[in-house]
Parts: C-alpha cells; structure tokens; sequence
C-alpha cells in the first residue's frame, strides 16, 4: 500500500500522485504517507502560522498543468527549485467543487535544489535605534530557501537582541539560525551591561546581587 503513493528513494510525480488518489472523496486522508517530486510553480508565506504553501508541478513550462500543492510547510522554497516532498495526502473540495490535491498541513520538504540566490540585508543598532560597532555579524549572498547558520560576536560588556524578518531568534548550540527568503533582515541590538544595577525580587525577598532584606 505504501509504494501505491511513493516511497523516499522513489516519489512520484505530481501527475502520479494525483492519479493514485484517484479514489479519494472530499476531506479523506491517506493512513501512510505519500511522497512527490516537482517543480515549485508558486510558493505563499503566511506571516500569521510562519508556515508556506507550495505549489508543484511537472513542467514548469506548460500551459496548464496539474498542481499538487504542500499545504503549510515549514520550511520554503522558491519557484523555480526543484523538491521531493513528503506528507498526508488529502483531497479537499471547495463550495465551488475546486478540487485541491494536497499534503495536509505538517508536511516536510525531504530535498530541494535552488536555484537562486538572496542577499541577505543586516543592521547592529543601539538601544536608542543609533548605528553601534559593539557587534558584528556576517553578511553573505546565500542560496534561497537554504538554511543559514551565523554567529554574533559582541564586545565584552555588551548584550544583544538578535531578530530575523522582525522575530527574536535564540542560540542554539552557539548559533543563529533561520531560513532565507526574498528580503531577510538580520536586526541586532545592542545594550550595555549595567553590573552596578541592583534589582529587586519580590518573590525571593531580596536584591539579586545578594543584599537581602527584610521588608519593602
């Protein structure tokens, strides 16, 4: 049953797949996954779920060709790259009886050749929204829909906010890391250490910096 909708060493095409569900009615779900391979005609980001939806095809020069889209990916691609792609394949029809053939939401991107390539636009600002030089961060032509890795390095004394396409990002196992997409940002902001600051914790009844006390 399983190789009836593809297999990671053998996907089908998007004609394939739509044919193999030839049985499925409105809002039926596949009990194994199913994997295709195609070309990325159209690919939508959704701000709102930080998820995409990718359309497929066979030919990316016909005139009407048959679609097999990958509903709220998590990551992307763009049009023009070449993915396999696997998921719960669904069937779902609209008021207007517009069927769609789809992975359901969930699905995964298994590998993709891009072609193209994004620059990726930067900034290291102060506190105050002023240019700083306490921070530095690489800034390369990458590919498109790649994942990209970097690394802040900060002078001793300072502490940054790191954010991509305007959301903070945090380390992971020493890195940045998000994404590439048309018009990515990386935004750095700097702050200085203040070590003299003393805080008060209410909960714990005492100053962070040791300096208990009894009342407030």
């Amino acid at each position: 049953e399983e190789n009836l909708f593809g297999t990671a060493e053998a996907p089908l095409t998007v004609a394939q797949i739509r044919e193999a569900m030839a049985g499925f009615a409105s809002g039926n779900v596949s009990t194994v996954p199913g994997y295709v391979k195609g070309y990325v005609i159209s690919s939508t980001y959704s701000a709102q779920y930080g998820n995409w939806t990718i359309d497929l095809v066979d030919d990316l020069t016909a005139e009407n060709p048959v679609i097999f889209e990958l509903y709220a990916c998590a990551k992307p691609a763009a049009e023009g790259d070449f993915v396999v792609a696997t998921g719960t394949l669904k069937l779902y029809v609209n008021s207007s009886d517009v069927k769609t053939y789809e992975f359901d939401k969930g699905c995964t991107i298994v590998s993709a050749t891009h072609n193209s390539t994004v620059t990726i636009s930067s900034s290291v600002i102060d506190g105050e929204g002023n240019t700083s030089t306490k921070a530095t961060i690489p800034t390369d032509a990458v590919t498109c829909c790649s994942k990209v890795e970097f690394t802040v390095t900060v002078e001793s004394g300072y502490d940054v906010v790191v954010k991509v396409n305007g959301s903070a990002v945090t380390l992971d196992e020493g890195k940045h890391s998000f994404y590439a997409i048309e018009n990515s940002t990386i935004e750095v902001v700097v702050t200085e250490i203040n070590e003299n600051e003393v805080t008060f914790d209410v909960s714990k009844q005492q100053y962070t910096n040791g300096l208990a006390i009894e009342s407030i």
